[in-house]
């Protein structure tokens, strides 16, 4: 699912400060995730920079060119992806706290787990019961004599 902040491969190339070319190849190659349109290939940033393409900041003069053309200006843009980052910073935090906790539950059954370790440890071992005594071997001749 491509959300707003997806870039053409053009512009993606230029954030990345690479060739089209370079960005074609590492989408055929499998090393960056993009999704395929009928007009060509959407890239979304995190995808970059998951490939290690670091993003340059955009330039006054890219931003005028990056403006749809009577549609929205820079404002609206900014302020849509300032509340999409807004919740997904929500999210993250809400998966922080989560993973905090769990980590925390994480402790407490390990340290309770040390604990019966160390008692057992610890603990005297039990005598092991005497094995019974095995009879003597039968005689030759008393199993003959009992199997008729």
């Amino acid at each position: 699912m491509m959300t707003s902040t997806a870039l053409s491969l053009g512009k993606a190339a230029r954030a990345a400060g690479v060739g089209k070319t370079t960005l074609a190849r590492a989408i055929r190659s499998g090393r960056l995730g993009a999704t395929r349109t009928a007009t060509g290939y959407l890239i979304e940033p995190c995808e970059l920079e998951r490939a290690g393409y670091a993003l340059r900041a955009p330039t006054e003069a890219q931003d005028a060119t990056d403006g749809a053309p009577g549609g929205a200006g820079p404002d609206a843009t900014a302020n849509a992806t300032s509340a999409t980052l807004a919740g997904e910073v929500a999210v993250l935090r809400e998966m922080l706290a989560m993973m905090r906790e769990q980590a925390t539950d994480a402790r407490q059954e390990r340290d309770q787990w040390r604990e019966v370790a160390q008692r057992l440890a610890l603990a005297p071992p039990k005598p092991s019961p005497e094995p019974e005594p095995t009879p003597p071997p039968m005689s030759w001749w008393r199993w003959l004599r009992s199997t008729g």
